[in-house]
């Protein structure tokens, strides 16, 4: 059996259970939309930090290259 809470029309509660509902489809949708973009946001971060870690490789790879070219032209 389901009650108004006093006070908050858009809860109700689960008299069994003691569970309480908001039924308002408008707050629910708001708080999915933001759940996604805080996902795609992590999303992004991660991609982020991935192509930096691979840029620091590349980076570090360019530069031993460059110093075993300078090794070969001293010699």
């Amino acid at each position: 059996m389901l009650r108004k809470v006093k006070d908050h029309p858009n809860l109700l509660k689960d008299m069994h259970t003691g569970l309480i509902l908001n039924t308002d489809a408008k707050a629910l949708q708001e708080y999915k939309d933001k759940k996604a973009v805080m996902n795609a946001n992590r999303e992004n971060k991660n991609k982020i930090d991935s192509l930096e870690e691979k840029v620091n490789s590349i980076q570090g790879d360019l530069e031993e290259i460059k110093n075993l070219i300078k090794g070969l032209m001293s010699k």
